[in-house]
């Protein structure tokens, strides 16, 4: 049996601007994190200080580190910084960088618009040459993101996919990998993420269609369900989607997919094989940007705001906001006969209520829907048990007919539960 655990919340630790959150990551075992247009350096002890401002205040940075030296690029400037200063990338030849990655001495960045990525001289961040380029030569289209893995460069483009490798060539020293190719290309690209061994994207192809696929090595897989296919391929704008991997504390991890536009997060389960979604109250999508592992902990940046959270399994809320947790079935009927529920038991592991406040006396609604999920009904309640009432009983008597129904369940009490399953008691009118 399969059971539904509700996700960690979000417990605040510090607010570093007016934000939004745009980049992190661990440079010199140090985490840094790009809100608003501040650069700001963490420490241990979760101490943030200011070490820079870049030329814009929004929109995703691309962050990479050769272990002396950090860049970040906007998409209008570069910049690095080498410990004790934040310099401004004033090479000529630098390019308007979306992205940036290392590998190899080498810091790599795309040129927007083009198929083309640059690379600098080696080890140094402001150094840059205009014949230091390469075109992913299989198809010819745009250069949509870039990503290492298995210390081969992955190059996204529209409808394509290739790999290069370090062969360290004197006139170039990165090549095409032999027939590390793909016709899954990327359609958003701040959704590479890296998990697992393997990378994931939000892909495209030619023959049109949205899909995430998940590659190892050069073996991509469409990792995406139908119905999340059929709701993507709705949306008016899937460019601005963006993705992260985290660990829950139970070990599950997740790939967090979330679509701006639409306001909606997919998050895959990569245990389960399955896909849900999480949201934030009061926002829609889950309002997380960012997130970086640092100092034993989960750093998530807020997409709104310049708030700072730590990933906190034992915080119901999400900075005092309660989470809002659902789950609806798929339709129930029985060859168009008409159905009477007589009872429905919800199972849970009961009685974790809270000593005091909201949760004391934690509910559980259940609402009911006839016309295919469009409209439903009021909520029916019971209690999930105050703290140790463990053998409380979730049952919900006398539920009416239906020809067809859609059950839903939802729970927004700040406290940790469970949800295992459901029984119910049902007759076919005679």
């Amino acid at each position: 049996m399969m059971t539904l655990k509700m996700r960690p919340g979000l417990k605040l630790n510090q607010t570093l601007s007016i934000g939004p959150h745009r980049g992190s990551m661990i440079h010199n075992g140090v985490l840094f994190v790009v809100s608003n247009n501040g650069v700001y350096s963490i420490s241990s002890a979760e101490v943030a200080t200011r070490i820079g401002s870049l030329s814009t205040y929004s929109g995703f940075v691309g962050m990479a580190s050769s272990g002396t030296q950090l860049v970040i690029v906007d998409g209008t400037d570069g910049f690095y910084w080498d410990g004790t200063t934040f310099t401004k990338i004033t090479d000529v030849d630098f390019v308007d960088a979306v992205q940036v990655k290392f590998l190899k001495g080498r810091f790599i960045v795309n040129k927007p618009g083009t198929g083309q990525f640059y690379i600098s001289a080696d080890y140094s961040a402001s150094s840059w040459a205009s014949l230091d380029y390469a075109t992913a030569e299989v198809d010819p289209d745009n250069l949509i993101a870039l990503e290492i893995d298995h210390q081969e460069l992955w190059l996204f483009g529209d409808f394509t996919t290739e790999q290069y490798f370090y062969s360290g060539n004197t006139l170039f020293p990165f090549e095409p990998q032999p027939g590390a190719f793909t016709e899954f290309g990327c359609i958003a690209p701040w959704s590479v993420a890296k998990a697992d061994n393997t990378l994931i994207w939000l892909a495209q192809t030619r023959h049109g269609g949205r899909q995430v696929v998940q590659a190892t090595i050069n073996n991509p897989i469409v990792i995406s369900s139908g119905a999340l296919e059929e709701r993507m391929n709705l949306f008016s704008t899937v460019s601005d989607a963006y993705s992260f991997v985290v660990k829950a504390p139970d070990k599950h991890l997740f790939l967090v997919l979330t679509f701006p536009t639409a306001n909606e997060t997919h998050v895959y389960d990569f245990a389960t094989k399955l896909w849900h979604a999480w949201e934030s109250y009061g926002v829609g999508r889950f309002r997380v940007a960012t997130s970086v592992y640092a100092y034993g902990k989960h750093y998530m940046g807020d997409a709104i705001n310049g708030n700072l959270y730590t990933l906190d399994a034992a915080v119901y809320q999400d900075n005092g906001i309660n989470i809002v947790r659902s789950r609806k079935t798929e339709h129930s009927s029985k060859n168009q006969d008409r159905l009477f529920c007589h009872s429905i038991e919800l199972l849970f592991n009961v009685g974790q209520g809270l000593i005091t406040g909201q949760g004391s006396d934690p509910q559980v609604a259940l609402y009911h829907s006839d016309d295919g999920g469009n409209t439903y009904s009021n909520a029916d309640t019971r209690s999930l048990g105050s703290i140790g009432e463990y053998m409380a009983k979730v049952e919900f008597n006398r539920q009416g007919s239906y020809y067809h129904r859609v059950w839903e369940v939802r729970i927004s009490d700040p406290i940790s539960t469970t949800f295992i399953g459901a029984y119910g008691r049902f007759s076919v009118e005679e």
